[in-house]
């Protein structure tokens, strides 16, 4: 049960909608015939020891649909997506370092297909390599730079990082695409608060907590902050210690999906638009 609410987690939260990534320009057959394949990186078999064994199932039939293609010699696209799935699946296994040859093979292979470094982005998010992440959530931007989701995640990371400057432009724009964005108003909430303005950081909090936004929400099973006083978000009380530790954040659900409790980043702008 628990593989299937982590596996769920990263099919909605990490997944880019099909139509985000499909409206980018394709190279042709053409060009892609006579176009060398970049050199792609080692995939051993995984090793999938205290991985659930329903998920394990699942990555081994993932990854012999990877062999088959290699030994088939599948198109670039049929072979980057099969590394791509691969990769998804060892992302909802965290299974972290072995995800990322999968997924750094599968943006190779297919370059104009967001949905690989959009993975890849989470995938060094979740392990502490800002640096990288960033990169990735820019190359997304490339492909499409009204991505919101990006946009979102981009300008967070900035935050986090102590770069409002950075931050507030980005998420800016991501609320002029989808004013309704609770995630985004509230880390411009953020902003503000670390430029010293605090009217417009309550400004900013308050609609991210407005009922308007909350309701789609609560009607999937996401209640960011619960009921009552307590439903204050810690910057609000003044303890910022709750939105900075790691182990404090997304653990609600929405069906499946996995995602935290507490957490306002996790409404909105990680799940695909349908969801919002």
């Amino acid at each position: 049960m628990r593989a299937h609410l982590r596996l769920g987690a990263v099919m909605c939260a990490l997944v880019v909608p099909a139509a985000c990534g499909r409206d980018t320009p394709k190279s042709s057959p053409v060009d892609a015939a006579h176009t060398p394949r970049a050199p792609l990186r080692e995939t051993p078999p995984p090793a999938m020891a205290g991985v659930e064994m329903s998920l394990q199932e699942r990555i081994r039939a993932s990854y012999a649909s990877l062999t088959s293609a290699q030994r088939s010699q599948a198109s670039d696209a049929d072979l980057g997506r099969v590394y791509g799935q691969v990769g998804k699946l060892l992302l909802a296994a965290e299974l972290y370092d072995q995800a990322e040859p999968h997924l750094l093979n599968a943006a190779a292979l297919e370059p104009g297909e967001l949905a690989w470094p959009y993975f890849l982005a989470h995938a060094y998010r979740l392990t502490f390599q800002s640096d990288k992440a960033i990169a990735r959530f820019k190359d997304v931007l490339r492909l499409k730079p009204d991505h919101v989701p990006a946009l979102v995640w981009l300008g967070t990371m900035h935050v986090d990082n102590g770069r409002a400057d950075l931050a507030e432009p980005l998420l800016t724009n991501a609320v002029s695409l989808e004013p309704r964005s609770a995630a985004a108003l509230f880390e411009l909430g953020k902003v503000s608060l670390a430029a010293g303005d605090s009217a417009r950081a309550v400004t900013h909090l308050e609609a991210a907590l407005a009922p308007q936004l909350l309701a789609p929400a609560k009607r999937h099973g996401l209640v960011p902050f619960g009921h009552g006083s307590s439903s204050l978000h810690p910057l609000l009380r003044g303890d910022a210690r709750a939105e900075r530790d790691p182990k404090k954040r997304c653990r609600g659900r929405r069906g499946g999906l996995s995602l935290p409790t507490g957490c306002l980043t996790c409404v909105g702008h990680i799940c695909p638009p349908s969801t919002r």
